[in-house]
């Protein structure tokens, strides 16, 4: 679903990373990887490594100009490596206590309050270009904070890490 608003609102390439991914993940479920699974599933980085990578890709692409090609050409060398380093891989059924359960409830939540609110605001700004300063979506509102090259290679680190975090932590759930 989110593929296809992305080609609607006109970000085809947006939208075609989010179908490339839609497809591998319903390819996965449908057992279609299960051969990959069995390659990705057996190596697991050590945390030092992890944390070394993300402020090394932070460094980078911190030095380089936004929405630049190189910066552009980064992200998807990153994307590719880190593919097969967090794949799940194999049985991911788990049991779960109660409190993992309320996290996830919790998170799940306020994702979807802000996809919806990103939603709500694309709509209402659409219509024109006052519309859209009165209606700005969450990334213009956030853009400030990513103008200095150093807030924005923090802000990178923080991501990976924090993604890096929630993959180390469902493997151990495993």
């Amino acid at each position: 679903m989110t593929s296809f608003f992305q080609y609607f609102r006109g970000a085809a390439a947006d939208g075609t990373v989010f179908l490339v991914c839609g497809l591998a993940l319903a390819a996965d479920m449908a057992g279609l990887l299960d051969r990959f699974d069995r390659v990705t599933g057996s190596f697991e980085p050590p945390l030092g490594a992890g944390v070394a990578g993300a402020v090394a890709f932070a460094i980078a692409l911190s030095l380089l100009p936004e929405f630049s090609a190189a910066a552009g050409i980064l992200v998807i060398m990153v994307g590719l490596v880190a593919i097969p380093l967090i794949w799940p891989g194999g049985d991911m059924s788990v049991e779960t206590d109660n409190a993992i359960r309320r996290a996830a409830l919790l998170w799940s939540s306020l994702v979807v309050a802000l996809c919806l609110w990103e939603l709500a605001n694309f709509f209402l700004g659409h219509s024109s270009a006052r519309a859209d300063w009165n209606h700005p979506a969450l990334s213009d509102l956030l853009r400030p904070l990513w103008t200095a090259p150093v807030l924005r290679g923090f802000g990178v680190a923080i991501w990976l890490l924090g993604g890096y975090a929630l993959v180390r932590r469902g493997k151990e759930r495993r």
